[in-house]
């Protein structure tokens, strides 16, 4: 009963369910281990990757006969089933897991369809990528699988969610796109939504951390809490406007609140900058509150105004300090 057990915990973990939080698994395990090019994630079923381990175990008995793990195998266990099902010599060749999994799941009918290598080749989100092979696979939530879930009394409303012809047409007219270089992604969501559904298209940005201008510095400065409160930590570092790394510090605060811990990390940055002797400083910071609270008069919370004090107190020397707040995917280089 354990590979059924294994089974539905890979499941759960795929679809994000969970006993606080139930999610519905829209495609069935055996879908789920077809290798990626016939429709399926290439997971492997347990049951069988098991059998193909203990063919890894067979070889060994073959192979290594001296050994006294093999002897005493032999001597409890009859193997001789095991060892004919996977067959060959065993003085010639090496055993691989994987070959053997494949032995036992047996080759795939039928030709991969393009359609598939394209879908997992894209750039982009895997969550896009995953969105797009649950649609391909006639699987998406629409009104039509709602009411046969018993999850809605009729496929046709007016605020229909989802359409409700299935999606493998889009992706027939969808899919010649590919062969021109443009994103189908992006003209199946177009395609959906000529057919009269009201649909928002998130713009993707690609972002990446920016040398400053000639003489200038940047200071990127991070902090990270377990809880709030917690412990928390707190890091940074300089660069140049060649991207040259200049100096870098990391401290392990203790106790205290996710916004200490981003207070922290710019006090010491800037205390770092000015003792470098960096009169022209770029603070990068990805949290919007710890900027404002920096520059603005209010006293702040008690625990955190000696904090804000020092700050400002740093501010206000004389060098030119510009704040600039961003993403942060694009701060990672202070993580």
């Amino acid at each position: 009963m354990y590979r059924f057990a294994v089974s539905s915990a890979a499941s759960d973990f795929l679809w994000g369910h969970s006993p606080k939080c139930r999610k519905i698994h829209l495609i069935g395990w055996d879908v789920i281990t077809r290798p990626k090019l016939y429709g399926g994630l290439g997971l492997r079923n347990v049951a069988d990757f098991n059998t193909a381990l203990l063919g890894k175990i067979s070889w060994g008995v073959l192979t290594k006969e001296s050994e006294l793990w093999v002897q005493c195998t032999a001597s409890f266990f009859l193997l001789e089933d095991l060892i004919r099902y996977f067959g060959g010599d065993p003085h010639y060749g090496i055993f691989l897991v994987a070959s053997a999994y494949d032995l036992v799941v047996g080759r795939p009918q039928g030709s991969p369809v393009p359609l598939w290598k394209y879908l997992w080749s894209r750039e982009g989100p895997e969550r896009i990528c995953m969105f797009l092979w649950v649609a391909a696979n006639e699987h998406l939530l629409t009104n039509v699988q709602r009411v046969r879930r018993n999850l809605a009394a009729h496929p046709y409303v007016a605020d229909a969610i989802f359409l409700s012809p299935p999606l493998s047409m889009c992706f027939v007219i969808a899919h010649p796109l590919v062969q021109y270089g443009q994103d189908w992604c992006n003209q199946l969501l177009r395609l959906i939504s000529s057919h009269g559904l009201s649909m928002i298209v998130k713009q993707w940005r690609y972002i990446h951390w920016t040398k400053p201008d000639e003489g200038w510095f940047k200071l990127n400065t991070d902090g990270a809490s377990k809880g709030n409160p917690g412990l928390v930590g707190a890091g940074g570092l300089i660069c140049d406007s060649n991207g040259n790394w200049m100096g870098g510090f990391m401290l392990n605060i203790g106790i205290a609140s996710s916004m200490a811990a981003e207070l922290w990390g710019a006090r010491d940055g800037l205390e770092l900058a000015w003792d470098m002797d960096y009169p022209r400083l770029i603070l990068e910071i990805d949290s919007a509150s710890v900027r404002d609270s920096m520059v603005g008069q209010e006293a702040g919370a008690p625990p955190l105004r000696p904090l804000l004090s020092d700050i400002r107190g740093l501010l206000a020397r004389d060098w030119e300090i510009t704040f600039r707040h961003t993403y942060s995917e694009w701060n990672c280089c202070a993580d």
